[in-house]
């Protein structure tokens, strides 16, 4: 496979690299990967991890509503909207906030100084995680598909780069017909579902043809247009 394929060592780089604070450039340029890669890496196996440290209502600081389980309860009116949890299961209102920062690079809070004590659920990379989700992905991708690791490593070994040089899939499919296990309607499904080197920008625009300009009626005694 390619340079766009993690294996589970790139990954435990990344949470390695998010933990240093580096910046995606340096984790990239560390595990000789593009760092749009690494991105999308990272947002595409993320995940949102409870916190335990309050409420995360945006409405917590000025909410003055009595909870219907305040009667009779230990804690007092500060704990209740930090300590209690039952707002988020009983209040209509109740609107989760979240950070801000999920959204701008690292895109996760690995680093974050705040993290220990933030209220937020926090957004994080974990390596294992990541690699069971991606393995899961892989495995549901391939639910029907009777081919070995080998054979699918041939076609993507014939495919990829000959698509990469600009050849279209239906000629490459006539030209290796004995040497391809599938049909070209087959391998789309599979860079599809990413199990190829190649993806779907690689792959040659059909070409379209002009629309065809109406003719005109004419008359055929004086030659006008009618």
């Amino acid at each position: 496979m390619s340079k766009k394929h993690f294996i589970f060592d790139d990954r435990l780089a990344i949470q390695a690299g998010l933990q240093q604070e580096l910046k995606i450039a340096q984790i990239a340029k560390r595990i000789g990967k593009d760092r749009s890669t690494v991105g999308r890496e990272i947002k595409a196996h993320r995940r949102l991890v409870a916190s335990s440290k309050g409420n995360r209502c945006v409405y917590h600081a000025v909410c003055a509503k009595v909870p219907p389980c305040r009667p009779g309860c230990v804690r007092g009116k500060r704990q209740c909207q930090s300590a209690c949890g039952g707002c988020i299961e009983n209040c209509p209102d109740y609107l989760e906030e979240f950070c801000a920062g999920y959204e701008k690079a690292p895109f996760v809070c690995n680093s974050c100084e705040k993290r220990m004590r933030c209220r937020l659920r926090r957004m994080l990379y974990d390596a294992k995680y990541a690699q069971e989700q991606y393995e899961s992905l892989l495995s549901e991708s391939r639910k029907g598909i009777s081919l070995t690791e080998a054979e699918l490593e041939q076609i993507n070994g014939i495919v990829s780069p000959l698509l990469k040089q600009g050849q279209s899939l239906p000629a490459i499919c006539e030209t290796h017909r004995d040497e391809l296990p599938v049909s070209d309607r087959t391998i789309y499904s599979y860079i599809d579902a990413g199990l190829l080197d190649a993806r779907n920008i690689d792959l040659r625009q059909k070409p379209r043809r002009p629309e065809r300009k109406k003719a005109g009626r004419y008359c055929v005694w004086t030659g006008n247009a009618i």
